[in-house]
């Protein structure tokens, strides 16, 4: 029996709204699912979002983590507000 493996890249730039808010949720709950604290979460949303799928450059992603910091909540859900 021989494995096939299947490479998927994902373009994001011709997907339509709904198949971009598919991707965040099931990112964003995969995610909160293996890292347990807000700061863990943070980095592994960087990687994902900033170098995985290019939707925010590097500065984008540390300006919405430095707004999710001053407002009184969870920081990685305060994060996660500012990508829509």
């Amino acid at each position: 029996m021989t494995a096939v493996m299947i490479t998927v890249t994902t373009n994001i730039a011709a997907m339509n709204r709904t198949e971009k808010l598919w991707i965040l949720f099931k990112t964003t709950f995969l995610i909160s699912m293996t890292a347990n604290t807000g700061y863990a979460i943070l980095s592994i949303m960087k990687n994902t979002f900033v170098e995985k799928y290019k939707w925010f450059s590097n500065e984008d992603m540390t300006d919405y983590i430095a707004m999710a910091q001053s407002v009184p909540s969870p920081i990685a859900i305060s994060v996660s507000i500012y990508f829509r």
